[in-house]
């Protein structure tokens, strides 16, 4: 005997055939739900850090039930697991078939559009400007004095754990800013004799967008910053530089001003592309600041020269909201990978790649 109270067992087999379960009925009142705009934002903001996360790690992040999770993600958000879009995008072939499985001329196609590559691929780990006057309290532009207050020194533990792994990558590269004591993006030098203000009678300011009529180009003037030899433009002290690194230097023409560390085309290129291409570098690791400005400009240039990016997102200071913005649109129309720093680890520890660099190493565009 069960022990079981005879109208607790006539209940449960009432239930039963009633609902054809023995759950509870459905209760009166507002039905509830996990599915609300708070969850499947939640759930959203994890598959993009990472389009590789599992529902079980989602589920225990989010306290939801895994198959609450499954569903929200795929009724809802309209995203499919991981499984599924590597299957979809292995050859025309396996489309033609259609049987979901892999023969063994699917499978070769498969390995060389996608597993050789990722076996064979050739990476850097990109550090942006993390420079004195940028991080130090006594430099002149400290980054964390911008609106957003993010300090890029709190950054500099991670991005030290990760150049710890520097014989992991095929090459570790600094750029930074290397300008004269005269460049033309210094607003004390916007009047002199080399260069000509589009409106000399206009007052220059910092921070205000100036336009020069010679040379012809509008942009942004500060104060006299990482000026070349000085120890405002020295990488700050506290961060590694793995032996073997790189340092490439832009901006170093006094009348170029450029934020990418290709330097700007057809006027002054650095020596950045020849030092990827002389190490057969495939992909990127990127990370420093300014989060919206020399990085994503770095990384827009750097995909158009055919190498993949991954942007460390949590190891960014930006200067300014609006241009966070627009930066992320920007890199997210060329799909570059936006990841957590974790998936530098991911890498090296596992040889696991953002999702994006699959997707193009199949020939899928964004």
């Amino acid at each position: 005997m069960l022990g079981v109270p005879k109208q607790t067992v006539s209940k449960a087999v009432k239930r039963f055939r009633e609902l054809g379960h023995d759950g509870d009925r459905p209760r009166k009142g507002r039905k509830r739900t996990v599915n609300t705009a708070r969850n499947r934002k939640i759930i959203k903001q994890r598959a993009e850090r990472n389009s590789l996360v599992s529902m079980r790690k989602v589920a225990k992040e989010t306290g939801l039930a895994r198959e609450s999770v499954r569903r929200i993600a795929k009724e809802h958000l309209q995203l499919q697991p991981y499984k599924l879009r590597k299957g979809q995008l292995l050859t025309e072939k396996n489309k033609q078939d259609n049987d979901g499985l892999l023969n063994s001329a699917e499978t070769a196609v498969f390995n060389g559009k996608i597993v050789d590559k990722v076996n064979n691929l050739r990476t850097a780990y990109m550090i942006v400007d993390l420079q004195n006057d940028f991080l130090h309290e006594a430099g002149v532009m400290p980054v964390k004095e911008c609106p957003p207050k993010e300090d890029p020194l709190k950054l500099v533990p991670t991005i030290n754990k990760i150049s710890d792994r520097s014989a992991d990558f095929d090459l570790t590269v600094f750029t930074i800013e290397w300008h004269p004591p005269n460049h033309i993006s210094f607003v004390e030098h916007a009047h002199d004799s080399d260069r000509v203000l589009a409106d000399p009678s206009k007052k220059v300011e910092f921070h205000s967008i100036v336009e020069f009529a010679s040379p012809k180009v509008s942009i942004p003037v500060l104060p006299k910053h990482c000026v070349q030899w000085s120890w405002g433009a020295d990488i700050h002290a506290s961060v590694k530089r793995p032996v073997g690194s790189v340092t490439v230097p832009k901006a170093y023409h006094v009348l170029v001003e450029t934020h990418s560390g290709f330097g700007l085309e057809g006027f002054e290129r650095t020596d950045l592309e020849d030092v990827l291409r002389a190490k057969n570098i495939d992909a990127i690791f990127m990370c420093g600041i300014a989060g919206d400005m020399c990085v994503p400009d770095t990384a827009f240039d750097a995909v158009k020269l055919g190498f993949e990016v991954a942007i460390l997102e949590d190891l960014l200071s930006n200067v300014d909201f609006d241009m966070t913005k627009t930066a992320r649109a920007q890199m997210d129309s060329v799909d570059v990978a936006y990841v957590h720093s974790n998936a530098a680890f991911e890498y090296v520890n596992k040889r696991k790649v953002p999702f994006q660099w699959i997707k193009h190493f199949a020939g899928i565009k964004a």
